[in-house]
């Protein structure tokens, strides 16, 4: 019941974000960020119940990831792993399952954002709502090029190295953008 209530709360925070300022979603982004961030940096583990609640609280606890990765733009995985493991689901499968749930909540959010911005179609050339195509083809292939370098560099540098300088990375972000 996770994965269809993050692909509905995926739908549902690209109409949120149409809704909200732009300032309040710069700032929620910019929040989530750092707190991303902190909990990278001070090594925060929830501590939680040993078993997976029912389906009506997978299927709410889903949509709101969804939503709320929808709309900060990420894939979901630094709030559904945390969340699985607060659940006491092994580290493996809580990262299994949120990979698996990477490419839904692209989809269903990007769904979203063009249903959420038809009327804005006519205005940007090569777009529909929200998205515009040449940026996502952008995205698309320098991921397949570099993702490949980024995993070798990944396996090369220490593991808690990387998450302090990816954690470093990330509240530079949140500032920069919290700030201006």
């Amino acid at each position: 019941m996770l994965f269809p209530g993050i692909c509905i709360g995926a739908v549902l925070g690209a109409f949120v974000a149409d809704a909200i300022s732009q300032q309040l979603l710069k700032n929620l982004f910019a929040v989530a960020v750092i707190l991303i961030a902190l909990k990278m940096l001070f090594h925060i583990k929830p501590q939680g119940q040993t078993n997976l609640p029912g389906k009506i609280a997978l299927a709410g606890t889903g949509s709101a990831i969804g939503c709320l990765s929808a709309m900060i733009g990420i894939g979901g995985g630094s709030m559904t792993v945390p969340v699985l493991n607060y659940w006491q689901t092994p580290m493996a499968k809580a990262v299994a399952t949120s990979a698996a749930c990477g490419l839904p909540i692209a989809v269903a959010g990007t769904l979203g954002f063009i249903i959420a911005g038809m009327d804005l179609t006519d205005t940007i050339p090569y777009s529909s709502g929200y998205v515009y195509w040449p940026a996502v083809l952008g995205i698309i292939s320098s991921s397949v090029l570099f993702a490949p370098i980024g995993a070798k560099m990944a396996h090369k540098i220490p593991a808690a190295l990387l998450s302090r300088l990816f954690a470093i990375f990330l509240l530079l972000v949140g500032s920069k953008v919290l700030l201006s």
